[in-house]
């Protein structure tokens, strides 16, 4: 594969959610932490607006890479065509 700068040319955009880090520093500023289902995550509010690329057309060429377990990821992720959870 090669790298573009150009979206017309991706076959794949790859979008990083770093799920635990989400889920640790929502909640009270970090200080209660929601483990499990992550029912207070906040990043996830501000990713897909700042996507760009990203549509019901595209949808199905960006690989979320995320953290934690699938079940435990906000269900705008889990609901994702393409997500590979570490």
């Amino acid at each position: 594969g090669v790298l573009t700068a150009d979206p017309a040319e991706a076959d794949v955009f790859l979008v990083p959610y770093f799920a635990k880090t989400d889920c640790a520093e929502a909640g009270t500023a970090g200080k209660n932490p929601c483990w499990g289902r992550c029912q207070c995550s906040t990043a996830i509010k501000h990713l897909f607006a700042s996507l760009e690329h990203y549509s019901w057309k595209t949808k199905d060429r960006h690989l979320f890479l995320a953290t934690g377990d699938t079940k435990d990821l906000p269900l705008e992720i889990q609901a994702q065509p393409l997500l590979l959870s570490l």
